[in-house]
């Protein structure tokens, strides 16, 4: 395997090395960690937030910067958003909510579902199901 992935959590790291042993891309580890991070991390990151990226293309040497924070809807328009008096969006009102965009920053991340996704998809769902402690203990030992 050639690189690195490095998260807070043990089991987010495991998934994404696995990831890039299996061949996957960098863009692939860092969705599975994320996924997995949502299991062993919930307080600092869920499927109701956001994500934000920098990826590096190797072929053509370019950065490109995904924001993959909440969206609208697509066919919402800014002159159908309710405004109060003051023309600010009330702050109790479904205009003021977005939708979460961390699951489609993962699609725009890989630009498109890869058998490899669903292979990944499957290692985080299995072990989240099997459920797994938070902390210093074995990365490997499942909870009982």
């Amino acid at each position: 395997m050639t690189g690195m992935v490095a998260s807070s959590q043990q089991h987010a790291s495991d998934v994404g090395a696995r990831v890039l042993r299996d061949g996957g891309t960098a863009a692939d580890a860092c969705v599975a960690m994320d996924a997995m991070l949502h299991v062993t991390e919930p307080a600092s990151t869920s499927l109701g937030g956001d994500l934000f990226a920098l990826h590096f293309d190797a072929r053509t040497s370019q950065v490109s910067a995904l924001n993959g924070s909440g969206r609208s809807p697509r066919t919402r328009m800014l002159d159908d958003v309710a405004c109060d008096e003051r023309g600010r969006i009330p702050e109790r009102h479904g205009d003021a909510v977005t939708v979460p965009g961390v699951c489609a920053a993962w699609f725009d991340l890989n630009a498109a579902a890869r058998a490899g996704d669903r292979r990944r998809a499957v290692r985080v769902r299995g072990r989240s199901r099997r459920g797994r402690r938070v902390g210093a203990e074995s990365p490997e030992a499942p909870v009982e």
